[in-house]
């Protein structure tokens, strides 16, 4: 099951719906969610003979705050608790758990000077100052707060949100606090995967904190986060007495002289992802040069002009006995391929894997998608997408899954949108993100190419597209993980992802991975 993605108005929702709807006192929200701050606290840290300052706000995340320094005052050597906001502003719940922390005899400073002083001298601070309500800017003496804390030593647990990050945007006004870990309750908040936002949060632990499911359900949440059991059920399982012919056939279409790589690296993916058969359609030219580096993909020698693929019906009829047709993967940008593309759209009747060159042939022309019979993937990363819409990059990376969205659902595709955190977007406005796998060493020639290959095995053998694919991000990610855990993440390649591929599959269908953030 994957877990949500929560705008800020999208949390309120859901935490109102839990307290009006299904009676769940908020003060039991507030003691869990402490309860769970606490709990992360110890799995990451010894809190014996520790220091420790928790800044608290005036709203409920200050509650949390409240609720948990009475909780950690058996942990700690010393508990102390900063709060500047007047006694008389805190909200109905934080002041309740404002006078338990009283009567346990806390430390409550009140003065800027003595705070500063304090988080100076702390191992651990939780930052309980601000929640997903957050907007704008913090003001000065907040900032000067957030200030020490970055500059200070301690280990740094944010309740919720990182204080600083609103829950929405990707961007940031002013300081906000860098956390080790940052405890966020339900789901994720948009800004967690949304740069430079996510920089911020340090690694995620999702807690639940007792909110019925009746009341995530009230929601339609911003998006959902990939997560291994997702990728597992999308795999299927292997009967003992199946054949190749169960495993789906995978048609690669690509490739142009100079660019044999290409169309390999998703061959060779399709084929090590699990497909029963592979084939890659090359121009003649590459016919030789593909039997020699590959053994067991099959070849077919196609049309060519100047090492170019034309149109060729052999190509087509092929396509159709397929599963399955991933196409684009260094066919090259030359006005022929246009043509193909269109014929492909308008002759091939299974489902179809765009991605590389095929994109740049269709941005020339995106009305082909119009009415289109069959279903299509396409795998931009940022730049592609922002020539398929016809705006910038920076428009793109600002709101990736917006856009995503939205172009899946104008042209009835599904969208893998490459990135840091690929986006996959299904026509019916289902959006997924992968958060917890994947790494910067992936940003490499070839990465994509593998990917295509994936999404194009995993679709050949399932009905549910939408599961596929987000199964195929996610398995593609891991191998970059284990790739770069071996090489190093400057030194690993499109085909160390190769490699690590079959072992990416066994991990996430043995189940004996866990990723960051606590999950298993």
């Amino acid at each position: 099951m994957n877990v949500s993605v929560y705008t800020g108005a999208q949390m309120k929702a859901v935490d109102r719906y839990a307290i009006e709807t299904c009676g769940i006192p908020g003060l039991r929200l507030m003691e869990n969610a402490a309860a769970s701050i606490v709990s992360e606290m110890e799995k990451r840290i010894s809190l014996a003979e520790k220091n420790c300052v928790i800044l608290c706000g005036r709203g409920n995340n200050g509650g949390d705050g409240f609720a948990a320094a009475c909780m950690l005052v058996t942990r700690c050597a010393m508990v102390q608790i900063v709060c500047l906001a007047p006694e008389d502003t805190l909200s109905p719940d934080a002041a309740h758990y404002y006078a338990q922390a009283s009567l346990y005899g806390i430390e409550i400073i009140r003065d800027l000077d003595a705070a500063l002083a304090a988080i100076a001298q702390a191992d651990i601070v939780v930052d309980a100052l601000y929640g997903f309500g957050f907007r704008g800017a913090l003001s000065s003496a907040d900032a000067m707060l957030v200030s020490a804390v970055n500059a200070s030593n301690a280990f740094v647990v944010s309740a919720d949100i990182p204080s600083g990050v609103s829950a929405d945007a990707s961007n940031v006004e002013g300081v906000c606090i860098q956390a080790n870990v940052t405890v966020t309750f339900t789901g994720c908040k948009l800004s967690a995967i949304l740069f430079d936002s996510c920089s911020f949060y340090g690694e995620i632990a999702i807690a639940d904190i007792g909110i019925p499911a009746e009341a995530k359900q009230s929601v339609k949440p911003a998006a959902e986060v990939i997560m291994p059991k997702t990728a597992l059920a999308a795999l299927g399982t292997r009967r003992r007495n199946a054949h190749k012919g169960d495993f789906g056939k995978v048609f690669v279409l690509g490739g142009s002289r100079g660019m044999s790589g290409a169309v390999y690296m998703s061959a060779q993916a399709a084929l090590k992802s699990g497909a029963g058969l592979v084939c890659a359609g090359v121009p003649a030219c590459l016919s030789e040069i593909m039997e020699i580096k590959t053994t067991e993909v099959m070849t077919l020698a196609l049309s060519e002009e100047n090492g170019g693929l034309q149109y060729d019906a052999k190509a087509i009829r092929q396509a159709n006995v397929y599963d399955v047709l991933a196409f684009g993967m260094g066919v090259g940008r030359e006005y022929a391929v246009q043509t193909l593309l269109n014929r492909i759209i308008a002759e091939v009747e299974k489902p179809i894997v765009l991605d590389a060159d095929g994109l740049y042939a269709l941005a020339q022309n995106v009305d082909v998608l119009s009415g289109h019979r069959q279903p299509i993937v396409i795998t931009p990363h940022s730049g592609e997408m922002a020539r398929l819409l016809g705006v910038n990059v920076a428009q793109i990376e600002a709101d990736r899954i917006e856009y995503a969205k939205k172009f899946a659902a104008e042209y009835n595709v599904y969208v893998i949108l490459k990135g840091a955190y690929t986006v996959v977007a299904a026509p019916d406005g289902q959006v997924a993100v992968n958060r917890f796998a994947g790494n910067s060493g992936m940003a490499t020639a070839g990465s994509g190419d593998v990917l295509a290959g994936i999404c194009a095995s995993l679709l050949s053998r399932t009905m549910d597209m939408f599961s596929a694919l987000q199964a195929a991000v996610y398995i593609h990610a891991l191998a970059g993980d284990l790739a770069a855990e071996d090489k190093g993440e400057d030194g690993m390649s499109a085909c160390d992802m190769l490699y690590y591929l079959p072992y990416a599959i066994k991990k996430t269908a043995t189940g004996i991975l866990k990723l960051s953030g606590g999950f298993e």
